[in-house]
């Protein structure tokens, strides 16, 4: 619940054996928490593997976790099975959401980040691919399906999807890692307002320097990062007016 009051939503994996945990119990699947998703395991056949839990209370959806194939701990790549191979889709799945380039989206997140993330967990939960093997087993009834809850938030945001005609773009970001400062190219192909921001790796605004207005065309801003600590950062190019922006990571050593 705290994690969720941060606006982070948790997968979790059910047991890998065929029982009901509303009657069983299981751990952390059966925590009563809004902002926990309980995942068990469905197959490439589309159904609910025999040796994952159910339940129709506690765990939300099924996800692919039979012959999932990743990289091994012993190198190489090689097939992953069970539900803990099925919640990592899940988790991946709310990562993409929160990703999605849309600004009320991310102001939203950003203003009311609990109530954003029970949103999140929604776009995922009503938009499933109905199963009959978890109908009466799971609170959706149904299979994830990424592409369902991606068009679910953006009519949801009243926002059209377009391809390839983001009206800036981020041409070069250099030198990367850097010491001190980076030089920043972008295009853009309209007359907009800039800003540049910086970001660390828990979403925080470490810095933003505001360009102003720009016309259409090649711009290079340079960017002193000496008072950053060493790490990981995200620099966004934020086009005000046009609510679009392009990102980019560096490293500060």
């Amino acid at each position: 619940d705290l994690l969720g009051q941060a606006g982070i939503l948790s997968a979790a994996a059910t047991a890998n054996v065929g029982l009901d945990v509303d009657i069983a119990g299981d751990l952390p699947t059966t925590c009563g928490s809004n902002f926990l998703i309980s995942v068990t395991n469905t197959n490439y056949n589309d159904h609910k593997a025999l040796s994952a839990a159910y339940g129709k209370k506690h765990i939300d959806l099924g996800a692919p976790g039979a012959g999932i194939f990743t990289i091994k701990n012993s190198g190489g790549y090689g097939s992953f099975n069970g539900t803990s191979a099925a919640s990592p889709h899940v988790a991946g799945a709310v990562a993409l959401l929160y990703s999605a380039p849309v600004l009320a989206f991310m102001e939203d997140a950003q203003n009311n980040p609990a109530q954003h993330a029970l949103r999140v967990k929604d776009f995922i939960l009503n938009e499933t691919d109905p199963l009959p093997d978890l109908q009466g087993k799971s609170v959706s009834g149904g299979r994830l399906n990424l592409h369902q809850s991606l068009l679910k938030l953006y009519q949801h945001y009243n926002t059209p999807i377009t391809r390839n005609n983001n009206p800036i773009k981020l041409n070069a970001v250099y030198p990367n890692p850097t010491e001190d400062e980076m030089h920043v190219q972008f295009t853009v192909n309209q007359n907009t307002t800039i800003n540049v921001q910086i970001y660390n790796t828990f979403g925080q605004q470490m810095q933003q320097q505001v360009i102003g207005k720009v016309g259409a065309g090649i711009h290079q801003v340079t960017l002193s990062l000496m008072t950053l600590p060493k790490g990981i950062y995200f620099i966004n190019v934020y086009a005000v007016d046009l609510g679009k922006l392009v990102s980019e990571k560096i490293i500060v050593q």
